[in-house]
């Protein structure tokens, strides 16, 4: 049954747009190497989060424009975190505070 034009349009606005360029393959090669599983190995920590994510997180920043740590939040408010880390991670865990215990 064809759609109409209003059906057609309200599937449009009910859709979730992100530009992903080059992220996609960045992710590919760091899930290659192991990049998130290596850190996590290498980096003990009590955080709840994983510091392989927020390294994959500063990979796909910097390969991105490079936004300084205390904008990360707001970059990754932007993207889809799936697509780029391999896991739903909200926006929020990417704070300043998590990144620079991370890179301690």
């Amino acid at each position: 049954m064809p759609m109409n034009a209003q059906m057609l349009q309200q599937q449009v606005e009910q859709l979730d747009v992100h530009r992903v360029d080059h992220q996609p393959i960045i992710r590919a090669y760091m899930q290659k190497l192991g990049l998130v599983e290596l850190v996590n190995e290498m980096v003990p920590t009590e955080m709840s989060l994983e510091p392989g994510l927020i390294v994959a997180g500063m990979i796909q920043d910097i390969f991105s424009g490079r936004s300084p740590l205390y904008r990360f939040e707001e970059f990754f408010a932007t993207q889809d975190t799936e697509l780029l880390l391999g896991k739903m991670v909200d926006a929020t865990v990417f704070h300043d505070h998590n990144v620079g215990r991370v890179m301690d």
